[in-house]
């Protein structure tokens, strides 16, 4: 899936379709930026897990998370296992709109 802001491609190795690559086209908007945006939205809940460290994770109320590794740049969306087939890839979706607003309320 595209959009003007962003790509949202599902992961090559899941099959089931709850991994996804999240990207934001404008590459002047960085991780730092994303997890600054994260922090002061009402929407998205810091999730710490002392097994990863280097790992920034935030989820929202459906349990659906967004993976951040700043040293990487990478971002990941996570559909949560318990939302049906028929709705992973419109969660997914509906999620990196989510973080493509973050980067536009951020004037980027």
């Amino acid at each position: 899936m595209n959009s003007d802001s962003y790509l949202l491609e599902k992961k090559s190795g899941c099959f089931k379709s709850l991994n996804w690559n999240f990207s934001y086209k404008d590459t002047t908007f960085t991780t730092n930026d994303l997890l600054s945006s994260l922090a002061k939205s009402k929407d998205w809940i810091e999730k710490i897990d002392g097994l990863y460290p280097k790992v920034i994770t935030y989820e929202t109320n459906n349990n659906h998370r967004v993976v951040i590794v700043p040293s990487t740049s990478r971002i990941d969306i996570r559909i949560h296992y318990t939302t049906p087939d028929s709705q992973r890839k419109i969660n997914a979706h509906q999620l990196a709109e989510s973080l493509a607003d973050l980067c536009h309320s951020k004037g980027i």
